[in-house]
């Protein structure tokens, strides 16, 4: 079988996935995005069985993978499913027409409008860009005195898709949340992320610190819901720990596992690639 994961940019992840289908007997290929030119008139991927779509831009990967899945070429994650986690209004939206568990949301189109949503969670709120990742201009607000420097500071980065005040509340949690990874109905890592001393986020890319999570009944029931509202794919999913129980923060189609496959005995890019052979 010859797979294609296609990048725009090579990572600590790519590399273990490309060495993984080596070792399995594949003929794999990192096909960068950056190096090509595609002619839509008349594609030509006829050298690859199927790709495994790892690009960091959210658009790279989408727009990529609707071109390859129009000439008939399988797409892992299918450009349907990345389409909606790579938005968090659509992702939110999804979760809670399946029932999960997710933190409070508002979506306003109006500055005045947000503002009422964050006095409607007590001026205890996150300012979310609807596309991005690494926690990129997640902004906690604390009170009612931040609330006008950070929507300034929102507006002035906002551009569409993104100009919608995507406002959540600020959930009380452990300095930490959960990332589970993974494939098809399979757990294939689940961890804690720390977050770094004076540091909101739980970004590894923001210095989080992964440690051991054990499994429980509660969170295979959580995984294998959501593995089905999806159909299947490869996903990382975010969970906090709150009062109300375990609330879904994301969903990432393409998830980093570097920081994962620190605390975990098994090969994270392994189980991948036999999911991606065999699912």
């Amino acid at each position: 079988m010859k797979i294609a994961i296609l990048i725009d940019r090579p990572r600590w992840e790519e590399k273990r996935l490309l060495d993984a289908a080596l070792k399995k007997g594949l003929k794999p290929i990192l096909l960068n995005l950056n190096e090509i030119i595609l002619d839509l008139s008349r594609i030509q991927f006829d050298d690859y069985d199927l790709v495994l779509q790892r690009c960091i831009s959210h658009y790279h990967g989408l727009y990529a993978s609707k071109i390859l899945e129009d000439v008939g070429l399988k797409v892992m994650n299918k450009f349907s499913v990345s389409a909606i986690l790579g938005n968090k209004l659509f992702l939110t939206l999804l979760l809670n027409k399946a029932g999960i568990k997710t933190p409070r949301t508002y979506i306003a189109f109006d500055r005045e409008k947000a503002e009422e949503a964050i006095e409607k969670l007590d001026f205890r709120a996150v300012v979310k860009p609807l596309v991005g990742s690494w926690g990129r201009y997640v902004t906690p607000i604390f009170s009612k005195q931040e609330m006008k420097p950070i929507l300034d500071l929102f507006d002035n980065i906002m551009h569409p898709p993104n100009n919608v005040y995507y406002v959540q509340e600020l959930v009380e949690r452990p300095p930490r949340d959960i990332r589970m990874i993974i494939a098809g109905k399979d757990i294939i890592a689940c961890v804690y992320r720390n977050s770094k001393e004076g540091v909101w986020a739980t970004n590894v890319a923001q210095g989080a610190i992964t440690t051991p999570c054990e499994l429980n009944e509660e969170l295979k029931s959580l995984a294998e819901k959501i593995s089905k509202t999806l159909n299947g794919g490869i996903f990382g999913i975010d969970v906090m720990e709150s009062k109300e129980g375990y609330l879904v923060n994301d969903v990432n189609p393409t998830p980093e596992f570097k920081g994962a496959q620190a605390c975990t005995a098994h090969d994270i890019a392994e189980k991948i690639i036999e999911y991606v052979v065999n699912g």
